[in-house]
């Protein structure tokens, strides 16, 4: 397999994962979010929200490196 078409399929997964990731956070906002938050002052809501945000951000971005360090890992053992 030639190089650009490696390079296509690892960038392929890499969005992937992110858009799984995407839309699992806006599961969450949606729908679960709104459920824990019943009733709680809306700084203490907006607070929470950024947490879960900024937690999902930084797991978003830790999936993508842990599926490059993979994908490099299967490439590296086919030749």
């Amino acid at each position: 397999m030639s190089r650009r078409r490696e390079a296509n399929r690892a960038e392929a997964i890499v969005r992937g994962v992110g858009a799984i990731m995407l839309l699992l956070l806006l599961l969450g906002v949606t729908q679960v979010l709104p459920q824990i938050l019943n009733g709680k002052d809306p700084k203490e809501m907006i607070s929470t929200m950024m947490l879960i945000i900024t937690g999902f951000a930084m797991l978003t971005g830790f999936v993508v490196m842990v599926g490059l360090i993979v994908w490099a890992t299967v490439r590296n053992r086919k030749r």
